[in-house]
């Protein structure tokens, strides 16, 4: 449904949005087929359709077989898909095998039944009960695999009965064992012949079942050295190829795969465009391939049972995605990318889905090769899986990276999920670093931090600290971060509940945040500074919950003077300073409530064009404009906040969470956790 949404002109191309915007279309809309394939449970289904629409049809494709109970007898119809028979069966490995027309093939069918030979014998063989049983991805392999080597029908099937006895007694899972045969001799190959394409395809398994070429061409410089890198760049010295050269490489390979039907090609198809003309560039940033899902099981059951093959492949996938994603920092400054850009959304979004993929293949690679030996008798494989697990690219940057986009795309419960595994993996396969790990920790702690889970957050905000001052001086900058971190979980509680000495120590660690933060830029002879700035916003916060308005608007203007010389006027981070500054006049004994609402209006049009549309940062400034229009008797203005704040939080899920952890009204606006740097 996805891919069915981004053709549509919308204004928030996120996931969520998209799933929400074409769900809504089924309801409204008649004469529509929705094809869901490959569906493993109807859990799945049930998250987008509690109930069935009634305007088209769905046809979902799936192992399991009671859907008429799963919504109240609705289903029209379940059926049992079985293979081709033996008669379609011989006429499709026919037409595959020598590229024919289906009055073709029933010719060539009738000369070979004539013959009464052992070819027309081992066709029956092949396509029968004893061979492919009927199955067509099995039969389309076989085909290719014969088409492409010349091979007879005689020869071939001497190949599949040796492979398939070889793979008598082994799991497969719900794999047939005799499509994991087909699929196997075309990978054997590939790999005799041309390694360089089966090294792709192993990199492959381990990514989307939609690939866009154009990431083996930007990153095939930074693969690691192997077949796959080596015809990539053509044997030349890597700065001395053009991106057309590499790209040309790479046709040669993928045409190598989709001659054994491994791979299948496309162009623009991904987003329902119509194809326009366009120049070269254009066209090749369109390309893609897709893989069939039971090819990507066989190769990654492959290699989940050859580590030094896992390393290599896991290695790569890791590479190409760091080559082509920001970094940390480039995202969280909000320097790469508008989150409603249309096309360098969708791109993104397509290097976050792979990285999520990675991700759960790294940690699987964590529990398979343990690094504590179990036994005497498990000491050589140990070490050697221990000594491959060691030479897996290290993935936490990218994870790191990945989390920040998604944070900033508002899905903060998936960033979550990617900054454990960034801490975990770094545990795992680079625990010597402590810097890695500390920064792991301190990304985590702040989406905690954002999920309002206060007391996890504090806890990776010091143990991020502790590292930290194992690495620095007390005077570095990233001590200074690190304080500043734990600092700002504990101001985010209720400070009139903890304490005098609480707030005490919040207000000492916030000033010693700031002061080594100006003393070490200052030595550098760099006045103005965006961590500098932050905090100075970070504590005129402080100020303000505490009362202190006069120095709490000193520091925050000090704040947005300076981000407005760092960054561009129209920047996440001047919109958080402005929420702060128009706060100032929602409290004390000079109110000014036209003013907040004229702030927080500016700093809503910022955070628009540069974050989704339903991020919590953009519900929680029209929250605000709703009710600080309803208290300046404003209820037009109120309503039309309203309605654009009811679209993305249906269900008032995120304001009644924000309203239980605040007290009230003025207390909680406008707290900017959702993007905090």
């Amino acid at each position: 449904m996805a891919n069915i949404g981004l053709s549509l002109a919308l204004k928030d191309y996120t996931h969520e949005n998209i799933l929400r915007v074409v769900t809504k279309w089924l309801w409204t809309n008649h004469n529509w087929m929705l094809v869901l394939n490959g569906v493993r449970s109807p859990d799945l289904v049930r998250e987008y359709f509690p109930s069935l629409p009634k305007g088209g049809h769905i046809i979902i494709a799936s192992d399991y077989t009671d859907w008429k109970r799963v919504w109240d007898g609705t289903v029209t119809a379940v059926y049992d898909v079985t293979g081709l028979n033996q008669s379609e069966a011989e006429l499709f490995l026919i037409r595959r095998r020598w590229d024919l027309t289906l009055l073709e093939a029933a010719s060539k069918r009738t000369e070979l039944k004539g013959s009464k030979s052992e070819e027309y014998q081992a066709l029956q063989t092949l396509v029968g009960k004893d061979g492919f049983d009927g199955l067509p991805l099995a039969l389309e392999k076989a085909g290719a695999y014969m088409r492409y080597n010349k091979y007879s029908f005689t020869r071939y099937l001497e190949l599949y009965r040796r492979k398939t006895t070889g793979l008598l007694g082994e799991e497969h899972g719900d794999l047939p064992i005799n499509v994991k045969s087909s699929m196997l001799l075309s990978a054997e190959k590939l790999q005799k012949d041309h390694p360089a394409a089966i090294q792709l395809l192993e990199i492959c398994s381990l990514l989307d079942l939609a690939i866009p070429e154009w990431i083996f061409v930007r990153a095939a410089v930074n693969l690691t050295d192997s077949r796959l890198r080596d015809e990539l760049l053509g044997g030349e010295n890597s700065s001395s190829v053009s991106e057309i050269e590499i790209s040309d490489n790479l046709n040669t390979i993928l045409m190598r795969l989709e001659r054994y039907s491994l791979i299948k090609r496309h162009q623009g198809e991904e987003t329902g465009e119509m194809l326009v003309e366009e120049d070269e560039d254009i066209q090749r940033e369109k390309m893609y391939f897709t893989i069939p899902r039971l090819l990507q099981t066989v190769v990654r059951s492959d290699l989940k049972e050859k580590p030094q093959k896992m390393t290599l492949a896991l290695s790569n996938g890791i590479r190409i995605l760091k080559a082509i994603f920001p970094n940390a920092t480039s995202v969280s400054l909000g320097m790469f990318v508008s989150f409603n850009d249309r096309d360098k959304h969708i791109k993104y979004n397509s290097i976050v889905t792979n990285t999520l993929i990675v991700g759960q293949t790294v940690s699987e690679v964590v529990r398979k090769f343990p690094r504590k030996k179990t036994s005497t008798a498990d000491t050589e494989t140990c070490s050697r899986k221990e000594d491959c697990l060691q030479q897996i690219e290290d993935p936490t940057p990218l994870f790191n990276a990945v989390g920040m986009y998604l944070r900033r795309d508002g899905q903060s419960e998936q960033a979550l999920d990617i900054f454990q595994l960034a801490v975990r993996a770094t545990e795992a396969l680079n625990k010597e670093d402590k810097y890695q790990l500390a920064i792991a920790r301190r990304y985590l702690g702040k989406a905690y931090f954002e999920l309002l889970e206060l007391d996890r957050s504090e806890q990776e905000f010091e143990e991020s600290l502790r590292l930290i001052r194992e690495l620095y001086p007390q005077n570095h900058v990233e001590v200074a971060c690190g304080i500043q971190a734990v600092a700002r979980a504990r101001q985010r509680r209720n400070l009139t509940e903890m304490g005098e000495d609480y707030v005490t120590e919040t207000e000492r660690m916030l000033q010693t945040a700031l002061q080594l933060k100006k003393a070490f830029y200052e030595k550098r002879n760099i006045s103005n500074h965006y961590m500098i700035a932050v905090a100075y916003n970070n504590l005129g916060a402080l100020y303000q919950d505490l009362g202190r308005l006069e120095e709490s608007e000193q520091l925050i203007k000090a704040s947005l003077k300076m981000k407005r010389t760092v960054f561009v006027e129209e920047h996440i981070s001047v919109a958080i300073v402005l929420n702060k500054l128009a706060r100032n006049y929602l409290l004390g004994d000079h109110r000014n409530l036209t003013e907040a609402a004229r702030l927080t209006k500016l700093s809503l049009e910022m955070k628009k064009k540069v974050l989704p549309q339903r991020h919590r940062a953009c519900q929680l400034a029209l929250y605000f404009l709703v009710r600080i229009y309803k208290e300046l008797g404003q209820e037009a203005a109120a309503g039309e906040y309203l309605k654009e704040l009811t679209e993305y939080d249906q269900n008032n899920e995120f304001v009644q969470k924000l309203e239980d952890n605040t007290s009230n009204f003025y207390e909680l606006y406008p707290h900017d956790w959702t993007v905090w740097l």
